[in-house]
């Protein structure tokens, strides 16, 4: 082998130098770098154990131990704090099934209420219509009264004596009309011939006037008078 293939060699061998078992040695300037910080520790802390320097050792010690004591004491305080939290969330879970349980009888409630509301309006109308129709009636009711009353005040049977002004009125009426109908006019009731005012008897429908100045009506078998 030539000088020349010895130099290349030599050059190609080169980088390959600091590498153990196929990797890299780290470079030096890093490897004095940390060698000087771990001494520069190590001395900072024997020179803190020095009796000059004792008081501040122990001080900075028994802030080490304090600040680690606190801070053990806050982790534990964190974990009880997810403790409560975790059984916060389980009761919250407990408790959202009841509460949608409610919601849903809530929402229940409200559609039976508006049913009730859409119901008693259908009653107050209805009561309205009854409230009218019973003034209708109540209307018709007074007229019928009054019809009534005014054929009870304008008619009378057809056998029997009536004082004129106090049982019947003075006025035209005729009779229902029968085979045989008696009646007269009385100037009195003392039942005497010079009593009769006027009189008749005959059959079918009669009809006579009485006066105001009559005192008493005779009918029989007249089938009932009723005024014109």
């Amino acid at each position: 082998m030539s000088e020349s293939d010895d130099a290349v060699r030599a050059e190609d061998d080169g980088p390959d130098e600091g590498k153990e078992g196929g990797r890299r040695r780290p470079p030096l300037p890093l490897v004095l770098l940390v060698v000087g910080a771990l001494g520069a520790g190590t001395l900072l802390g024997w020179s803190l154990r020095t009796p000059e320097n004792a008081p501040v050792y122990l001080e900075l010690s028994e802030q080490h131990e304090s600040t680690g004591g606190e801070l053990e004491q806050a982790l534990v305080r964190e974990a009880d704090h997810e403790d409560t939290i975790n059984g916060l969330q389980e009761e919250l879970e407990q408790l959202e099934g009841p509460i949608l349980k409610l919601d849903e009888r809530e929402e229940g409630l409200d559609t039976r209420e508006g049913e009730l509301d859409d119901r008693e309006e259908e009653l107050t109308e209805f009561s309205e219509e009854l409230d009218e129709r019973e003034g209708d009636l109540d209307t018709r009711e007074e007229e019928v009264t009054g019809l009534e009353t005014e054929a009870e005040e304008n008619s009378f049977p057809g056998t029997g004596t009536f004082l004129v002004g106090d049982e019947i009125s003075p006025g035209t009426y005729r009779s229902e009309g029968t085979s045989s109908c008696y009646w007269a006019r009385l100037s009195g009731t003392g039942g005497t011939l010079d009593s009769i005012i006027a009189n008749n008897f005959g059959g079918g429908r009669q009809v006579v006037t009485i006066s105001g100045s009559d005192v008493a009506f005779e009918t029989s078998s007249c089938g009932g008078w009723t005024r014109i």
